[in-house]
Parts: structure tokens; sequence; C-alpha cells
């Protein structure tokens, strides 16, 4: 389980970055975090896709836990911390102590559902809303989750963007994502097939 919960982690930054909140309860938009679990979900070993299949309801996929949070998620007391980290201006690297003093922000988040995750005494339900986290989390590479607290993650700051006015943080979160057409299983398909092909290329020059 261990190996599976590492690799879904990676897989989720991982993707998420090809993609292309200092504040409280914004994260991506639907369509991004869906495309985050499609891609993660494609790469899953068979052990890690039946640990899944067993902790989610029937016919529940990877992308589709993702959206949990910012949902039925929001109900649940104090969560919108864990979608952010605030860091001092003159920093230049995450110190727990410093930033996360009460470990309620995405870095320790993240580190403590993937511990549920490898846990043998967990219940099973603990476990599910921490996999729908892990997921959803994968957003954690998005540039205005960590950032300064006085700037709210973007959330003050008004941008124009194809002549609408919008905030910084909802541009990244779902604007530019909606630029990229068809449905989130579509682009994942084809964000994992750029994946291959470099991954393949890499592997070539290797051993060339």
């Amino acid at each position: 389980m261990h190996r599976s919960m590492r690799s879904i982690g990676c897989l989720l930054l991982t993707g998420a970055v090809c993609l292309w909140n200092a504040s409280p309860a914004c994260s991506w938009g639907g369509k991004g975090h869906e495309i985050v679990g499609a891609i993660a979900e494609a790469r899953l070993t068979d052990t890690a896709r039946k640990r899944i299949k067993e902790l989610l309801s029937q016919g529940t996929t990877l992308a589709d836990a993702s959206t949990w949070p910012d949902k039925a998620g929001r109900q649940i007391p104090d969560m919108d911390a864990y979608h952010y980290v605030n860091l001092p201006k003159d920093a230049n690297t995450y110190d727990q102590q410093r930033d996360c003093k009460l470990r309620n922000c995405v870095i320790e988040a993240i580190a403590w559902y993937v511990q549920v995750l490898k846990s043998q005494d967990a219940p099973r339900n603990k476990k599910r809303i921490a996999l729908r986290f892990v997921a959803h989390l994968g957003d954690i590479h998005q540039p205005l989750h960590a950032g300064f607290a006085e700037d709210r993650g973007g959330n003050g700051l008004d941008v124009r963007f194809n002549g609408r006015k919008e905030n910084l943080h909802s541009l990244w979160d779902t604007a530019l994502v909606e630029l990229e057409h068809g449905t989130p299983a579509e682009i994942a398909a084809r964000i994992h097939a750029i994946g291959n092909r470099r991954g393949s290329a890499a592997m070539a020059g290797r051993n060339a």
C-alpha cells in the first residue's frame, strides 16, 4: 500500500503540472481535479487499482473522488486551511514549525492522509475520506496555493482575461484549464500520451 499511495501522490502532482490557497475555500475547478484524477487512474498498478476500488463506492472513479472535498467535504469544519500554506516573504523553503504549527495546511494534510491510507488500523470510512483528499490536493503545484497571507492566494488581485474581470486565483484554477478543449477524460488521455512519449524518448536517450 505504501508504494501504491506514493505512486498516486506523485502522479497527481506530475499530471497537474502538465496542465497548465493561500486562501480559504479555493482550489481547482472540478474539471482540473478530474483531469488530474484521470491521469493518476491511468497509471495505477493493479494492486493500487484494486485497493482504491475497495475504498470507493461502486462505480466511483478517482476523478469522481477528487472533487468530493469541494462538495460534501466542505461540510467538515476547518478543512479549508488544508488547501494552502502561507509563507513569509523572505522564506525560500517550507518550515513546519514556522509555517504550519498546528499542522493544518496542505503539506501536512497530504502527509497525514497518506499515513491514514497506509495504516492497518484506520476504519474504511476514514481511509475513503483520506483517499478523496489525497486525490483532491493534487493541485498543490498551483503556485497560488503556497504564497503570502496578505495576498490571499491571488483572490484579492483583479485581472482581465478574455475581456472578463476575475481574480488571479480563479484564473489559475479554472479559466486557464478551460482553455483546453474536451472532457476531463479526453484531456487526461492526451496528457497521458504525451507523458508516455516523453518517457520513451528519455529512455531511448539513456540507452543510446
